[in-house]
């Protein structure tokens, strides 16, 4: 997905937070947004201290679970598990881009 995203233009600039913790991928947007993604292949996926931590160094505005879930679920401590069609859509609609099919 990272490679995806460094082709959508410079409003978006990928990276990566590394450490004792770590986000899979850290994506700052304009408007001082910036979103923690981290990737998992369960349809009930769960996060560590290890995602936590570093969301808060960052203050991401979002913290988003891709996963193989059909949908959206509540989650603790303001994580939102999204399947990849719809964070592609969501990417794809701020930049204005129309929907993926």
């Amino acid at each position: 997905m990272s490679n995806d995203v460094l082709h959508w233009g410079q409003d978006r600039r990928p990276s990566f937070y590394e450490g004792d913790a770590e986000i899979g991928l850290l994506l700052e947007l304009p408007g001082n947004k910036v979103w923690a993604i981290e990737s998992k292949r369960s349809s009930a996926p769960t996060v560590s201290r290890g995602f936590h931590l570093p969301c808060d160094d960052v203050v991401a505005t979002r913290r988003i679970v891709v996963s193989s879930a059909n949908a959206k679920f509540p989650m603790t401590g303001g994580i939102e598990p999204v399947p990849l069609l719809v964070l592609m859509q969501e990417l794809l609609a701020l930049r204005g881009v129309g929907a993926l099919s």
